[in-house]
């Protein structure tokens, strides 16, 4: 017998390398884009004529009372005041350990007490208010709780709605992006033990849609069982409709941060520091950008900086970020052999994971505490007050959010950064409204 590798008909010795094949590479999906400014009354009022629900007669309503907590720019009261109107909606108290957002909240809302945190909420308990500047006994009676939670403050709220009782609460947790997740099991299993016998745990996803950004979230209601039910299938179907929305093109949103500021006069050692740190930020941003092949090997440099007229407001690194980043997306554009679609054309220049990424189809990345962006066409950095209108926000009816009055850029890019957007809320907020009588569905003829 032959040797095994001497087989003539040896399959090793019959097989042929696999010719090279042209491989059809598929088409990007782009997203349905609308040109028209976004309004949250105009977002509701669709929204609920689409799934035949509207108002119930306001004389059989009673003032809804409410505790929030965590809500950075209190998107539950903003979408409470827009959905009923100011005066069905009363904040009984709001837990907030930053300061800047208690302040915030205190010059735009009318909280009755805002507290630092949940420690010691109980009943017949008096507790530090920021807005009273003294120990105030915490109010009882709410209807409604409403928080936003990173995991480990997600243990505190329940056991204060443990306490506290509300007839229903909801609760957003950035943690868990499916039923399949790990770290969901955890929460979903920590909920469930906390609650209580009486009440049952319901989860579900909510997005920005149809705003710009594309941030998801894990909410949660708590409720007795039959009404937690009701409120995950009706939340369901609002999200399944805003989703097939086109979304908002972010051009009317973007705000130019203002730069105009008269630069600080460097001395020469200051400079030469300056320029040392920025040549080497650019040149090692630069070799990435090539290695990656975003960028070729012939690349040209141009003459003058994109970020020279305002690298006053910009450390080294964040200006070689700036240039490196313009270049690619000139590249990017000239490699797709057209000047653009006329939509904005962003790139961010933070140190946040979506540092580098590109959107030029009119949507935008999700906006985070650090987000920094630059605007291509326009060649200007984005202001942090963007983000307020990002997120679905009227800036009309909000007091201090300019740079540099009340807050500062980085109160605001604090604040604004990784909220609720206001559309997200509205979809889950609808469900609370028809349990507890303020809305109503209708026949659709009707």
């Amino acid at each position: 017998m032959a040797p095994k590798g001497n087989r003539v008909n040896s399959r090793r010795t019959l097989k042929r390398p696999a010719a090279a094949k042209t491989r059809a590479r598929p088409e990007p999906v782009l997203p349905n884009i609308t040109e028209e400014n976004f309004c949250l009354k105009t977002f509701i009022s669709d929204l609920w004529r689409a799934l035949n629900i509207r108002k119930t007669d306001e004389t059989s309503w009673s003032v809804l009372e409410v505790a929030t907590s965590g809500s950075g720019v209190w998107t539950t009261i903003h979408c409470l005041w827009m959905m009923l109107g100011k005066a069905w909606v009363r904040e009984l108290y709001a837990l907030e350990q930053d300061a800047v957002a208690a302040q915030f909240l205190m010059t735009n809302f009318a909280p009755l007490h805002v507290f630092q945190d949940f420690e010691g909420v109980q009943n017949d308990r008096s507790l530090w208010c920021w807005k009273h500047g003294c120990k105030c006994t915490v109010p009882e009676g709410e209807t409604l709780f409403v928080g936003t939670h990173n995991d480990r403050s997600l243990q505190s709220a329940v056991i204060h709605v443990a306490e506290r009782k509300p007839r229903i609460a909801l609760l957003t947790c950035v943690s868990g992006r499916g039923n399949q997740d790990p770290e969901l099991n955890k929460v979903m299993e920590r909920l469930s033990a906390s609650s209580g016998p009486l009440a049952a745990t319901k989860w579900v996803v909510g997005d920005a849609s149809p705003l710009p950004c594309a941030r998801q979230r894990i909410l949660f209601y708590i409720a007795e069982a039959n009404m937690a039910e009701r409120l995950e299938d009706m939340q369901k179907r609002l999200h399944e409709r805003v989703q097939a929305m086109p979304k908002h093109c972010v051009s009317s949103m973007l705000q130019p941060l203002n730069v105009t500021s008269i630069p600080e006069e460097l001395s020469v050692t200051e400079k030469a520091n300056f320029e040392s740190q920025y040549h080497k930020a650019f040149s090692k941003q630069l070799a990435k950008a090539i290695q990656c092949a975003k960028l070729p090997k012939d690349v040209r440099l141009p003459k003058t900086r994109p970020s020279s007229k305002f690298s006053h407001a910009l450390t080294a690194w964040e200006c070689a970020q700036v240039d490196v980043l313009s270049l690619m997306l000139e590249h990017q554009i000239s490699s797709e052999g057209s000047s653009g679609n006329g939509r904005p054309k962003l790139a961010d220049y933070s140190q946040s994971p979506n540092r580098g990424t590109f959107f030029t189809q009119g949507t935008c990345a999700n906006v985070s505490t650090t987000s920094k962006w630059f605007e291509y066409d326009s060649q200007t950095l984005v202001s942090p007050v963007s983000f307020f209108k990002i997120h679905g926000h009227q800036m009309k009816k909000l007091k201090g959010c300019e740079v540099g009055h009340t807050f500062s850029e980085g109160d605001i890019r604090r604040l604004a950064g990784n909220g609720v957007t206001c559309t997200m809320m509205v979809c889950a907020l609808t469900p609370v409204l028809l349990e507890l009588g303020y809305l109503e569905h209708v026949p659709p003829s009707s």
